[in-house]
C-alpha cells in the first residue's frame, strides 16, 4: 500500500523512552512483503514531546543520505491520534491520604525445608535472622512508617 494507515496501538512511555519526553525515539519503517523479504524504507527520529503534538508530516529518511546536505524524503508519517494517561506515583497516593496497612504472611510449608537445614529460607544461624526475617524487616521498616494504626497482622501457613 502506498499510503498505509496502521492500527492504533498502546505502549507505555516507560518502555518507549523511560518517561523522558525529550529522549530520542527512532521509528524504523519497512515495506512488508508476503515472501518475508521486507524492504527498509527509512527511519524517523523524534521525541515523545513531538509525537504528543500530533505532527502531520514527519519525514522518513535513509541513513545513506546523511552525508548529503539535502536529505531525500522517503515518505512522511502523520500522527493521527495521541493519548496520554498519567499514572499516579506512590507520592501521589501518600499526598492523597491513602490508608496503608502492613500485613505479613509466612510460608511454613515443608517445601521450604526444615529450619535446621542451612539451605532453608527459615534457617537461623545462631543469632542471625533467617532470610524471611530479613525480608520482613527490610520491607516492614519502610512500609510501617505509613501504617496508620501501627498494628501488623501476621499469618503463617
Amino acid at each position: 500500500t502506498l499510503n498505509p494507515t496502521w492500527p492504533l496501538f498502546k505502549i507505555e512511555s516507560q518502555t518507549l523512552c523511560n518517561n523522558d519526553p525529550f529522549r530520542p525515539i527512532v521509528i524504523l519503517v519497512y515495506d512488508w512483503d508476503n515472501d518475508g523479504s521486507d524492504d527498509y524504507i527509512g527511519k524517523i527520529e523524534t521525541t515523545l514531546n513531538e509525537l504528543s503534538t500530533k505532527p502531520k508530516k514527519l519525514d522518513i529518511k535513509r541513513d545513506k543520505d546523511k552525508d548529503k546536505k539535502k536529505k531525500k524524503s522517503r515518505g512522511q508519517l502523520s500522527v493521527l491520534q495521541y493519548n496520554s494517561q498519567p499514572r499516579n506515583s506512590f507520592l501521589d497516593y501518600m499526598q492523597g491520604n491513602v490508608d496503608m496497612s502492613l500485613m505479613c504472611a509466612i510460608d511454613f510449608t515443608g517445601s521450604n525445608g526444615h529450619p535446621d537445614d542451612y539451605q532453608s529460607l527459615h534457617y537461623i544461624q545462631g543469632n542471625k535472622p533467617s532470610q524471611y526475617q530479613n525480608a520482613i524487616r527490610q520491607i516492614g521498616n519502610i512500609v510501617a512508617v505509613y501504617d496508620s494504626d501501627q498494628k501488623f497482622p501476621v499469618w503463617g501457613f
